[in-house]
């Protein structure tokens, strides 16, 4: 694969936002690529592979959060990303 950027939206559907349980399903799934993988809401942005970082989003029930990724399996990861939506959106 070549390197290259990819990138989805998501809007938070989930009633307690990007709280810590989707966050780790994201943090888990981000780690499994090389690629640098960024989350954004509004103007903050998080590396992807860190809990810490992504709580800090405070991304709220309604936010557009937009998921990037960078490198070789950049496709891949984004693609990882999509298939784990739904749980981000989970209540619970």
């Amino acid at each position: 694969m070549s390197y290259g950027m990819n990138c989805r939206r998501i809007t938070l559907r989930n009633p307690h936002g990007l709280h810590a349980r989707p966050a780790a399903r994201l943090v888990m799934t981000a780690t499994r690529f090389e690629s640098d993988i960024v989350v954004r809401c509004g103007t903050t942005s998080a590396n992807g592979k860190s809990i810490i970082g992504l709580l800090s989003l405070c991304a709220r029930c309604g936010d557009e959060v937009e998921i990037s990724a960078v490198g070789n399996d950049a496709l891949h990861a984004i693609e990882a990303i999509e298939e784990i939506e739904r749980f981000l959106n989970e209540a619970g």
